[in-house]
């Protein structure tokens, strides 16, 4: 889990969706108390999502599979504002 410096926005990995697999969800402050559904915001075999300090770079592991089945994993990063903030 990782959340944004201002509090209002917090990310998480979790495989809730059978059809979608490991994803990044994120949850955002709606009022003082209360959060909003999760939305889906990265699909794909991903998960540990992390925050840079000033919240414009989500880094986040991306697993990866080729035509013989063999995983490999590497480190992504979404930027805030891409359309997948």
């Amino acid at each position: 889990m990782s959340m944004r410096a201002d509090g209002n926005t917090m990310y998480f990995a979790s495989d809730r969706n059978v059809w979608t697999g490991i994803a990044i969800y994120r949850f955002r402050r709606v009022g003082d108390d209360s959060w909003s559904a999760p939305e889906l915001a990265i699909k794909g075999l991903v998960g540990e999502p992390a925050l840079t300090a000033d919240g414009t770079l989500l880094y986040f592991v991306h697993l990866l599979r080729d035509a013989q089945g063999i995983f490999d994993a590497d480190i992504w990063y979404a930027r805030h504002g891409s359309g997948r903030d």
